[in-house]
């Protein structure tokens, strides 16, 4: 077992993985969250992708039978409310990602996951000023700072084993990119 500092794990894996996340911050959907204007249709859209996204993420999760204290639920029942308040739920099977089928990548999709709130929380305050009717339940929450302490000490736990480090860095990227190809594919199919 290798010896970690704390927060060391989550630490490389931003730093390895920059690239890929900047990506999404101009994804061309993902990017209309912070613009001027923000059309409902768009939004609703968006919401529609994070919701089935997350819900595939969470099956991947299950299936793994991986890290159950780091489930996404809780995002899935605030995207559920903000849909159904929307009247705009979708249809559809949930299956989980193939690439996801061992409890480190599962942990590597998870740290994008709940990583993604922080980001969520900035996207709320133009979403606030450019839709203030629009529920939201997602992007209104508040980060659970003990989760995501949880979810960092298992990111050193798991990266003690050898290669994992690199399991969960490959995982992230992964990861990222996945979820802004299904952005994409979700909301032009649905447009």
């Amino acid at each position: 077992m290798i010896e970690i500092a704390p927060g060391a794990t989550r630490r490389i894996i931003a730093k390895a993985t920059h690239e890929e996340h900047l990506l999404l911050h101009s994804h061309p959907w993902i990017s209309r969250l912070t613009q001027s204007p923000l059309h409902p249709n768009d939004y609703t859209l968006l919401l529609s992708a994070y919701y089935q996204f997350f819900k595939r993420i969470e099956e991947s999760r299950l299936r793994c039978g991986a890290f159950e204290s780091l489930s996404v639920e809780i995002s899935i029942a605030a995207l559920h409310k903000d849909l159904q308040e929307l009247d705009a739920l979708p249809d559809g099977e949930t299956r989980a990602f193939s690439f996801l089928n061992t409890k480190e990548k599962v942990l590597g999709a998870l740290y994008v996951m709940h990583g993604s709130g922080f980001g969520g929380r900035q996207m709320n305050a133009n979403i606030q000023q450019e839709l203030p009717d629009a529920p939201r339940h997602y992007f209104g929450q508040i980060s659970n700072s003990t989760l995501w302490q949880e979810l960092v000490r298992s990111l050193d736990e798991v990266a003690k084993r050898p290669a994992s480090q690199q399991i969960l860095i490959a995982s992230v990227a992964e990861t990222f990119s996945a979820f802004g190809g299904f952005v994409t594919t979700c909301c032009e199919e649905t447009r």
